[in-house]
């Protein structure tokens, strides 16, 4: 459809701007007086008949690929807020997409509330939008609508989402000091290979000194990287490249997340993080009383890695044949006794949602006692690389210098 600027003022004044997709003029300026907003004036950006091929490429190139969770956070807390305080759902979207930062944020509201329009429910109208909503997020406002609570669905979604942010700030932060020294050990590496060693090198071979083992293989190394440096970025990029294209694919992915599981060090934080999502998603859709194997449709793809999500379908799988929920997640091996003797008084008792937000809760406290011992854990790895880069630079380098100087002294 072609897309739309506009620019209308609001029944209590003010006025407002923004960019909507619709089939013709009409249907905008019929959108906006739905939302109780006059339209001033309307004008097409892109379209089969304005811009063609190159407007749609210049709005395919400029469209971004998805909304900060930030934004994303914000937006489900003010429909909470909203909904509780009895807003009309057009009026809440209307009011949202005016202080909506993200741009694709934004359109998508103005998509939300044109499907609302033509009579969809917001379920089927948010289920439109799989680039902005996961399918967590759609089964919760599903529950919600059927329910007749919204306020509660996006107050279940904001706690999610928040505790999802939160998490992820802190790995960045873990993380921040490890990446900034490995970048450092690199760019060091690059120069002394590229600016330094040969300086050296042309020393040596003025004073016909005899060296040793160690530097005839620092002085090989260094004038590899001299010589064939611009190949070695082609071929790390290829690397990247082929890398980012293999983990793309359905099995390459599949091994690529089974595989980070098992990292030294940060493998243990990316399995207590993944497992503390899949059990707090699972409470959630059961605090909302989603039967079991539906909700793990939602679980699924909300865990965000493939190898466990493969095992939660395993799980529904098990399930739906008529085992036990206990019995299938023991099967599949990947929870330790502890959680899955929570998991079986969970299902005796009939509280799930209370046991798997335990299980929660457990596995965040774990993430967060990681993280603050990562730094801690890594250091001594780092400390280690950059003793061996010293230790070889001082063994090649100045080593064949003391020789020469002790040669030197000697002749005196």
């Amino acid at each position: 459809m072609p897309l739309f600027q506009y620019q209308g003022r609001k029944a209590e004044g003010g006025t407002v701007k923004g960019r909507i997709e619709a089939s013709s003029e009409d249907a905008v300026a019929e959108h906006l007086m739905g939302n109780d907003i006059m339209p001033i004036k309307i004008t097409v950006l892109a379209g089969k008949g304005v811009g063609g091929k190159w407007g749609e490429l210049f709005k395919s190139l400029n469209q971004p690929r998805s909304v900060p969770l930030m934004e994303l956070v914000f937006f489900s807390r003010q429909m909470q807020t909203l909904m509780r305080a009895g807003v009309p759902i057009m009026q809440a979207l209307s009011s949202l997409q005016d202080t909506a930062q993200s741009l694709l944020l934004k359109e998508t509201i103005g998509k939300l509330a044109e499907s609302l329009n033509t009579g969809a429910d917001l379920t089927t109208a948010v289920k439109c939008h799989p680039k902005v909503f996961s399918k967590l997020y759609v089964s919760m406002i599903q529950v919600g609508e059927t329910t007749g609570n919204l306020a509660e669905a996006f107050g279940e979604l904001t706690g999610f989402l928040e505790r999802e942010m939160e998490t992820r700030s802190k790995i960045k932060a873990a993380l921040g000091y490890p990446m900034f020294v490995i970048i450092a050990i690199t760019m060091a590496m690059f120069v002394i290979n590229i600016f330094v060693l040969p300086r050296f090198e042309s020393i040596f071979s003025r004073m016909n000194a005899e060296l040793p083992i160690q530097t005839i293989v620092l002085m090989g190394v260094s004038k590899f990287f001299t010589n064939y440096w611009p190949f070695l970025l082609v071929a790390i990029a290829a690397c990247i490249f082929g890398f980012r294209k293999y983990i793309a694919t359905e099995a390459g992915c599949l091994r690529w997340d089974q595989h980070k599981l098992r990292l030294p060090v940060v493998g243990q934080v990316i399995f207590y993080a993944t497992v503390s999502r899949f059990a707090n998603c699972f409470a959630m859709v059961s605090r909302a009383g989603v039967p079991i194997t539906e909700g793990m449709i939602s679980v699924e793809s909300a865990v965000d890695n493939t190898y466990i999500a493969k095992n939660v379908s395993t799980i529904r799988s098990s399930i739906s044949r008529g085992d036990s929920l206990s019995k299938s997640t023991e099967a599949i091996g990947l929870f330790p006794p502890m959680v899955l003797q929570m998991i079986s008084v969970g299902e005796q008792s009939g509280m799930l949602d209370e046991m798997f937000a335990e299980i929660g809760a457990y596995y965040d406290r774990q993430v967060d006692y990681q993280l603050k011992n990562l730094s801690s854990s890594i250091e001594p790895i780092l400390l280690f690389f950059v003793g061996v880069m010293v230790l070889m630079l001082a063994m090649g380098v100045f080593l064949p210098m003391w020789d020469m100087g002790s040669a030197a002294m000697n002749k005196h």
